[in-house]
């Protein structure tokens, strides 16, 4: 019965094959972190490994007697060697999407980007074992979808989510606020999703006053939350007062600064 709800619609194979581009993205990003992530070169330092020796160091376990002291120094772990470092976060929480469903997302494909991300961020969910839950508004909010364990989100309930044709104003203050009443542990049965990402997906400029953004900003901080904003076919300077981090996407390059954000950082 899926399967030809899906077949039926143009909207839902779309959302599905940009999703799949976006997680095949994902994917390789994932396959190239090492243990720590660690690719930035920041200097020399004394090291034990040997996948990171000088070219000097390389060049001298030739010799038949200063091999023999590189390899020394090496088991001493005082060999000379690049000193990296990376940008991963050492640790990963849940992640709360808020994805707008106003009226204006119904042009140029903009819903369908917004719902493939949201597909993919689940592919990320489920292969990193974390919390995952969604929140879709307008006005207000309109449908909402959370779930402790993303390998057991109800399919049935997910793309219905997903079916859904937008309409109505944007209120960026509502939806936010309720992803923080999530990850605070006011939602009963949403226990899990404490110190999650928030990524919002949005393409345009909020009815909520923007004094309210300080706000909301400062309650994320409090709580340990970190907000993503993701701008579809927009500049995204809107976006800037209400997040920490800002991109804007309509391309799934891997040179893309929002599928850098998305897939690196969240």
């Amino acid at each position: 019965a899926l399967a030809r709800k899906v077949a039926s619609s143009d909207k839902l194979r779309k959302i599905i094959a940009l999703a799949g581009r976006l997680q095949a993205t994902a994917r390789a990003k994932r396959a190239t972190r090492s243990e720590y992530a660690r690719s930035e070169v920041t200097g020399v330092e004394l090291t034990g490994d040997i996948a990171r020796l000088l070219p000097t160091e390389m060049g001298a376990l030739g010799h038949p007697v200063m091999g023999v002291d590189v390899l020394r120094r090496v088991m001493e772990r005082t060999a000379l060697g690049y000193k990296v470092r990376g940008k991963e976060k050492s640790t990963k929480g849940p992640i709360v999407l808020v994805l707008d469903q106003s009226g204006s997302m119904e042009s140029g494909h903009k819903d369908v980007w917004g719902k493939a991300i949201a597909l993919a961020l689940l592919d990320t969910a489920r292969s990193e074992k974390r919390a995952f839950g969604i929140i879709l508004y307008e006005d207000g909010v309109t449908r909402t979808l959370a779930c402790c364990d993303a390998d057991k989100i109800d399919p049935v309930a997910l793309l219905d989510l997903l079916s859904s044709a937008p309409a109505g104003g944007t209120d960026f203050a509502e939806p936010l606020g309720l992803a923080l009443n999530w990850i605070e542990g006011r939602v009963p049965g949403n226990g899990k999703l404490a110190r999650a990402d928030i990524v919002h997906i949005t393409d345009g400029e909020p009815n909520s006053l923007h004094n309210v953004a300080p706000l909301i900003l400062a309650r994320a901080d409090k709580l340990g939350a970190h907000i993503y904003g993701i701008g579809i076919a927009t500049r995204g300077a809107t976006l800037a007062a209400w997040r920490h981090a800002v991109a804007c996407i309509d391309d799934v390059s891997r040179d893309s600064a929002a599928v850098d954000l998305v897939f690196d950082h969240i």
